[in-house]
């Protein structure tokens, strides 16, 4: 899973201090860890607190079976932002209990719960706030992400309606629409059986037909026309209405043959401007979305001012090379000065980033990722003069690397931030990420190597808006296919023996 030497994992013992009372599964998650060689050990809660780990280190994991808000352990542990696993998380990456198996553990810090939905990004529509909450948390206790926002790289979207804006979004970009059982069965049935959610027979299953909750009208067809667009409406989830009375959706007609379809129509028309996202659309951004060329299509008679505003990401944050207490500080001043932003504190930058406030240029990862994610990278004062206007002020003369004040970058960094500053200029042109649409396949032993910098890039080329390929999903897949699959890949990253410099 991880680099050996370094990973610990601490099971914290919930049932008394027996290990022989604690839950089997607890006690056989042990025992494949151990046989693994990493390092595991029994602990009580008590001396976990002594412990103090860190949010920012990485190397750590308490598995911790009970995550209901009322174990004091685990709320204790969540409101710290300790890395907390359930033993489910761990058998998602054994060969002999799961069919997929991952190669490693999330590095994310909120509670893990599973693997089931972990390289998914989820987005709603017309669902109500408090129902949004739920699907979000439990996504994300799946290891997946859920999104406000409908992007080009989302892979679900779940809804009750096929009219909103997202759906007819969704539908154009081949985006599987769900309806919200299929989270409720990943969570209640398919992670104990260590499947992932977007396996294809799993899909199948929960997918939202295209005509949904339709009324689907007919006139101007001839009798066997009509009982085949009958049969294809029932089929496909809509519900046909021989005649235009009831509420409707659709209309399908001959305009040739109907002298009545103008009454008809202006009757319908009516009746599809009240079709909208109705569920508290302040809350549920059913209307934001980030738009690529065939989204754009969706929005008609807007001015190109009004688009902007309106597939405008929300302002997302996060902060490196701070001393923790400072970052705190920052965090909670924003959260409070400045309104209808996000603050992260994760050790892993994504595609929604969209200002990292750096407090010197470096060549680490989060800038990296920063950088191919098109986000802003500025200076501590951006923030600071930020919070006393209770506003984000314009970001130009704050970007590290702008010629103002350059002697102060040192020797790393003035060509790294010129050259993020033309990459974010030319990234909010073209309106994507660096690697959007990119496929890459790693190619690694990890028996053999520290896997760490492979990992660092695959979270790079991720927050670039690429496809991370793992040779595991390989697994169980026909020669066929298989080369169907190697045809779509556009670079294999191999790993380098340890020791051996890459010059250039």
């Amino acid at each position: 899973m991880e680099n050996k030497n370094e990973s610990r994992f601490y099971f914290l013992l919930e049932i008394g201090k027996n290990i022989d009372h604690q839950s089997e599964r607890m006690k056989k998650a042990f025992d494949f860890v151990n046989h693994k060689n990493y390092r595991a050990e029994w602990i009580d809660f008590d001396y976990l607190k002594i412990k103090n780990l860190s949010t920012k280190d990485p190397s750590y994991r308490i598995v911790i079976e009970n995550f209901d808000d009322s174990n004091s352990s685990f709320e204790y542990l969540r409101h710290k932002e300790l890395r907390i696993i359930s033993p489910i998380v761990i058998f998602y990456c054994f060969r002999n209990i799961c069919l997929q198996p991952f190669c490693d553990l999330p590095l994310r810090p909120y509670p893990i719960f599973s693997q089931c939905m972990r390289g998914l990004e989820v987005t709603s529509s017309h669902l109500s706030p408090i129902k949004q909450r739920q699907i979000k948390n439990k996504i994300e206790m799946m290891s997946g992400k859920y999104c406000n926002n409908l992007h080009t790289t989302t892979s679900f979207l779940v809804t009750d309606s096929m009219l909103s804006q997202k759906t007819r979004s969704a539908i154009e970009n081949n985006i599987p629409i769900m309806n919200i059982e299929w989270i409720e069965s990943c969570w209640l049935k398919y992670q104990y059986e260590y499947r992932r959610a977007g396996e294809m027979d799993i899909v199948s299953k929960y997918q939202v037909l295209i005509f949904h909750k339709l009324n689907i009208v007919v006139s101007g067809q001839s009798m066997k026309e009509r009982e085949e667009i009958k049969n294809l409406v029932e089929t496909n989830g809509g519900h046909y209405n021989p005649s235009s009375e009831n509420d409707v959706h659709e209309n399908v007609y001959n305009q040739d043959e109907d002298d009545n379809y103008e009454e008809m129509n202006d009757e319908n028309e009516t009746q599809l401007n009240q079709v909208e996202d109705e569920v508290d659309v302040e809350n549920d951004d059913v209307e934001e979305y980030e738009c690529d060329r065939n989204m754009c299509s969706l929005i008609q008679g807007e001015n190109e001012e009004q688009n902007l505003e309106m597939n405008a990401p929300i302002p997302t944050i996060m902060f490196s090379g701070f001393e923790r207490e400072e970052k705190l500080r920052l965090s909670k001043l924003c959260n409070e000065k400045i309104p209808e932003i996000i603050i992260k504190d994760d050790s892993i930058v994504t595609s929604e980033l969209t200002h990292l406030i750096l407090v010197e240029p470096c060549g680490t990862e989060k800038v990296y990722a920063a950088i191919v994610a098109g986000a802003f990278i500025l200076k501590p004062n951006y923030i600071e003069d930020s919070i006393k206007t209770n506003t984000l002020l314009n970001e130009k003369e704050y970007q590290w690397g702008n010629g103002i004040d350059d002697e102060k970058i040192g020797t790393c960094g003035p060509k790294l931030m010129k050259s993020a500053i033309k990459w974010n200029n030319h990234l909010k042109q073209i309106k994507q990420s660096m690697f959007h649409g990119h496929k890459f396949l790693l190619l690694f032993d990890v028996t053999k190597f520290n896997c760490k910098m492979l990992m660092s890039c695959a979270n790079i080329l991720r927050a670039g808006g690429a496809e991370i390929i793992h040779p595991d999903e390989f697994n169980n897949v026909e020669k066929e296919e298989l080369l169907e699959l190697l045809h779509h890949i556009d670079y294999a990253i191999i790993q380098w023996r340890e020791g051996q410099n890459l010059y250039y």
